[in-house]
């Protein structure tokens, strides 16, 4: 595929800028920054620009009287770029677009629109609102732009859920981190040509009709930003990771599998864990991987920084924990989902095979009441076995290769205590009679189940939540997805 030229629109730091060109080096967005605009001159977006050697140009609002001047000094300063797509990633200024250009032009906001949106609603302010407005559930748009602000039509949704105790700056980071997912696949979709436009509605095309994009045509929404868990979520390529800390490395799709190729970080964690294999120690690759980023979580590709988000749908979800008062995460990482189940009032142990990760969790989370511990899921303590009302499995089996999962998945079982509820978000392939083969030699980790497989794993346990799969956006073979399973004996 040919990448396609991106003109990128900023009026400040430039996080989402330099986000989206993490994305292109990782080779999950298939496309080039050709210019870097802004509206303010001085911000920090325009230095991000010029260390990545993208140029960058200063088109002052305050400049122009009256807002055709300034349409039409953004239109002549990005024309000689020749961008395929404008990305507007916190641009404050209304662009009014020429007709050309309609439907060439993205924009992600910081909210469910059109809720919290149109002029005035930016950043904190929008935040803010949402805790004033005592709402549930916020989370980001990716949208159309037309020539009113927050108002073209809706692409993709990301939800968050609105914690009691939160701040704008603490709901804001977590739906920037929503952001950070959600605006790259919708980006990666129109490089695809699988956008239509149908009215107010954005539709996208299945893969095999993808095209290249026309220089003009309208184009459309992820047909994957499908209903998990009442709510509206489009699932991502990876970004970094998964949606959860303490997961295995979302890598680039095994060779053949359509997937992009793996950056050096991933390879890297491909390499530990082939090494690992090799010596038959299959877990402790975490551990050294853990301990080379140091306190760097951009070198831990599935460091989010943020609970799991299908774990957020699920708990707030009325009755989801009824009743529990312990819980326990496997593979726990740096923590936040635990701490997110703290924030409902369990009481949780999590714990991490890799010391140097458990050691990091204590530090990001100085007055936390979760109990971190170092323990071994192939190895567990008695006084873990049957002792949790809810036990969390975020990618945690996939990171471990057929000769060990099954002990994995016997001792996330074992956590539950009678009436307990397992959570699990996992990657799914297919294993059925006509499925290619899988080589776990080389295309792994994430080593994804198996549909088949994910049902004998949890054979004996009754369905709660119904797994839901979300295609993965890097590798049709894949899907993801979450479920929740209760132990009634």
């Amino acid at each position: 595929m040919t990448p396609i030229r991106i003109a990128f629109l900023l009026s400040g730091s430039g996080t989402t800028l330099e986000n989206l060109l993490r994305h292109i080096d990782m080779g999950t967005v298939p496309g080039r920054v050709v210019v870097v605009l802004s509206d303010r001159a001085g911000v920090r977006g325009l230095d991000r620009a010029r260390a990545r050697g993208v140029p960058a140009l200063v088109v002052e609002r305050r400049a122009y009287r009256d807002g055709a001047a300034f349409d039409a000094a953004v239109e002549a300063a990005l024309r000689p770029h020749a961008p395929d797509l404008v990305v507007m990633g916190g641009f404050l200024s209304l662009w009014r677009l020429p007709p050309e250009w309609k439907g060439r032009v993205l924009n992600v906001h910081p909210s469910l629109l059109p809720s919290f949106g149109g002029k005035g609603f930016y950043g904190d302010r929008v935040h803010q609102a949402v805790i004033d407005a005592g709402v549930k559930v916020t989370g980001c748009t990716v949208h159309l732009v037309d020539d009113a602000y927050d108002q073209g039509p809706i692409v993709a949704q990301a939800a968050v859920v609105v914690e009691d105790d939160d701040t704008a700056a603490t709901l804001g980071h977590r739906v920037q981190e929503a952001e950070r997912r959600l605006f790259p696949a919708c980006i990666r979709l129109f490089a695809e040509g699988r956008l239509r436009v149908e009215g107010r509605r954005v539709r996208v095309l299945p893969a095999a009709a993808g095209r290249e994009p026309p220089s003009a045509a309208p184009v459309a929404a992820p047909r994957d930003a499908g209903k998990r868990c009442d709510r509206v979520m489009a699932d991502p390529p990876p970004s970094g990771g998964p949606a959860s800390a303490g997961g295995p490395a979302e890598a680039g799709g095994p060779p053949g599998s359509g997937g992009p190729p793996p950056d050096p970080l991933r390879a890297r964690v491909r390499a530990l864990a082939q090494d690992s294999l090799r010596r038959d120690a299959p877990t402790a690759w975490f551990e050294t991987l853990y301990a080379e980023a140091g306190a760097d979580a951009t070198r831990i590709p599935w460091a989010d920084l943020a609970p799991n988000p299908d774990l957020v749908a699920w708990t707030a979800r009325p009755g989801a924990l009824a009743g529990a008062r312990t819980a326990v995460v496997v593979g726990c990482g740096l923590g936040h989902d635990a701490e997110h189940l703290a924030r409902h009032g369990l009481d949780v142990t999590a714990f991490d095979i890799a010391p140097s990760a458990v050691a990091w969790a204590r530090r990001l989370h100085p007055d936390s009441r979760v109990r971190y511990e170092v323990g071994d899921l192939l190895a567990l303590p008695d006084r873990w076995r049957g002792a949790f009302d809810v036990v969390v499995e975020v990618y945690t089996w996939q990171a471990l290769p057929a000769r060990v999962r099954a002990d994995a998945v016997a001792g996330t079982r074992a956590l539950l205590a009678p009436g307990g509820r397992l959570f699990v978000f996992t990657r799914l392939r297919d294993d059925g009679p006509t499925a290619p083969p899988f080589d776990e030699a080389t295309g792994g980790p994430p080593w994804p189940l198996g549909r088949a497989e994910l049902s004998r794993r949890v054979h004996g346990l009754a369905p709660e939540v119904p797994f839901v799969e979300t295609a993965d956006a890097s590798d049709p073979t894949i899907v993801r997805g979450s479920g929740v399973w209760r132990r009634t004996t």
